[in-house]
């Protein structure tokens, strides 16, 4: 789960970012607004998953390590 959501944190970056360049680039006012807004929100959404990360553990718990190496008949 924590690999999920720290992709999804990225994704959450990167949106930001297309966003905000968007909102100080764009020749039409209108999209720059809506570009802003939007790169505010994605914002809140990176936000809101650094504090979900916060609570998951570093290493997975429910991942299962094997003691032994993997046989093949023959």
């Amino acid at each position: 789960l924590r690999e999920a959501m720290a992709l999804a944190l990225e994704n959450e970056y990167a949106a930001e970012r297309y966003y905000r360049l968007a909102s100080t680039t764009s020749e039409d006012p209108e999209t720059r607004r809506i570009a802003a807004v939007f790169a505010d929100e994605e914002s809140s959404h990176a936000r809101d998953l650094e504090g979900m990360l916060q609570g998951q553990p570093a290493v997975s718990e429910h991942r299962r390590d094997e003691d032994d190496e993997p046989t093949m008949p023959e």
